[in-house]
């Protein structure tokens, strides 16, 4: 059994905070700010992107060590330095003050574990092993990729349209209803 509970967290306006500068952390600040947290990086080098997003004031930026003090009113973290110690005292640190922490290929520190994540207008697909392997959930990922197109999304906006309506039936005619028209639509 996963340690690990999938849930689907609103971000918008949380404070995150992400700790090193590199490839993964960009990509780690490019998500986040596409579900509206707010984001701070601390890193003593940032790739470009994150420097342009800190230029165009959508991150906050500190080019400089990561110091405990950082993780006052965050509501989570990720990190993603190459220092394993560093690594490993923020993930234990994080976990005493009862923050959530994401320590990237760490599992032994991490509080949650980042899905491997398919959209589909807003349908969102997560795929996660439990962190036993990344490259299982990629696999996945990409069978998913697959067979399911954006022709899901429009369903589901079809649906969101239809809900109203939906609700004021009886249980049992509202299954049937949303099972033939998924039928219908999915073919």
């Amino acid at each position: 059994m996963s340690r690990y509970y999938p849930v689907f967290l609103d971000l918008s306006g949380r404070d995150v905070l992400v700790v090193g500068g590199g490839a993964i952390a960009t990509r780690k600040v490019r998500t986040l700010l596409q579900y509206g947290a707010r984001v701070t990086v601390v890193a003593q080098r940032a790739r470009p992107e994150i420097r342009r997003l800190a230029l165009l004031k959508k991150v906050q930026l500190f080019l400089r060590a990561y110091r405990a003090d950082d993780l006052k009113g965050r509501d989570m973290v990720y990190c993603s330095t190459d220092s394993e110690p560093l690594n490993a005292a923020i993930g234990i640190e994080c976990a005493r003050r009862k923050i959530l922490v994401n320590v990237v290929d760490r599992p032994k520190y991490c509080s949650f574990i980042v899905p491997a994540i398919v959209r589909r207008g807003d349908v969102t697909f997560a795929i996660s092993t439990g962190g036993a392997s990344p490259a299982l959930a990629k696999f996945l990922m990409g069978a998913v990729k697959e067979k399911f197109g954006p022709e899901v999304g429009k369903v589901a906006k079809l649906l969101m349209k239809k809900r109203k309506k939906l609700l004021l039936l009886p249980m049992a005619e509202r299954k049937k209803q949303v099972r033939k028209f998924l039928k219908d639509q999915l073919k």
